[in-house]
């Protein structure tokens, strides 16, 4: 099936350091209300948006506390991707700008460059991004005829503690935060413990293309699997997924991590529109409709490179 190639746009803050992720073949992507599977239901609750601590404030609304995000762009808005009216999501809010998961009651994992504007190595310390991005697990829409982002529980929201690691390089890209309390309603995701996804693999990806309510997007596979430090897959994601687990569709471990891809939107110059266009490859990778780079499908971190920094 055909799925479209976005390239991982890491996060609206680093885009000149990401690439933006595509659809390859049939476009999979699924909001958490459509999605059947009770074991990936359980699993999605453990992946959180980062967002802007300063897009939202604080409210107490029937006797429980919320925060309530303050102006947002849809997907179709010049600030959000410029999508044309008629895309899929185009009406929904873009308000994160990477996508992380649980690993540990009080870590999280997420793409390097989420955290590091520049090519480098931190440790056991904080730096800006980390201060101005909150996490929040419950950016998602569960009910049947859309979201509206008004109010969402606060007790789902986490801060940015201190980085554990942070590791941003030519073949490394992967990041472990500290938050500042134990998650108690959600469990750390299974990590593969050794190994590597071989060639064919079937996998699914949870997160935030564009910084959209959580998607699930199945139907995809390991493309390539030589490189020692990560592989390619075809998978629909798109800037914003940066950060998003990677899973074996069979165990449901995390495989890896989702750090970049191919250029995710083209603008629509046939029809002379001044909107954009999911680009779109088959599932191989190739024929896509924008293809100036190398790569062969989105690109993934191996989770395995970050298990020696839980210890």
């Amino acid at each position: 099936m055909l799925k479209i190639a976005v390239l991982v746009v890491l996060g609206t803050s680093f885009q000149s350091f990401a690439k933006e992720v595509i659809i390859y073949g049939e476009d999979n992507r699924v909001d958490i209300n459509e999605v059947t599977d009770s074991k990936i239901l359980d699993i999605s609750k453990s992946v959180a948006a980062q967002v802007d601590k300063y897009s939202f404030n604080k409210r107490f609304y029937n006797k429980a506390n919320y925060i309530a995000f303050n102006n947002y762009a849809r997907l179709k808005d010049p600030m959000g991707a410029e999508v044309c009216s008629d895309e899929r999501f185009a009406n929904q809010p873009s308000l994160s700008n990477c996508s992380g998961f649980l690993i540990a009651p009080n870590l999280l994992a997420t793409a390097g460059h989420c955290l590091l504007n520049d090519n480098g190595v931190i440790s056991n310390t904080t730096n800006y991004n980390c201060e101005r991005n909150d996490w929040l697990f419950s950016f998602e829409n569960r009910v049947k005829d859309g979201f509206e982002p008004k109010l969402v529980l606060e007790k789902d929201l986490y801060q940015c503690k201190r980085i554990v690691i942070a590791k941003l390089t030519d073949d490394d890209d992967f990041a472990i935060i500290e938050l500042d309390r134990n998650v108690t309603d959600r469990t750390p995701l299974k990590l593969r413990p050794f190994g590597k996804v071989k060639r064919g693999t079937s996998l699914y990806v949870i997160g935030h293309p564009s910084g959209l309510p959580k998607k699930v997007a199945a139907g995809s596979k390991v493309l390539k699997s030589r490189k020692p430090k990560y592989f390619s897959a075809s998978l629909d994601t798109f800037g914003g997924n940066s950060g998003s687990p990677v899973f074996n569709a069979v165990t449901h471990e995390v495989e890896g991590i989702l750090v970049r891809g191919k250029q995710d939107y083209i603008w629509d110059s046939f029809n002379e529109r001044n909107c954009k266009r999911v680009n779109v490859c088959n599932e191989s990778g190739k024929k896509c409709l924008e293809n100036e780079d190398n790569l062969k499908g989105e690109e993934v971190t191996r989770i395995t490179e970050i298990l020696s920094f839980m210890k």
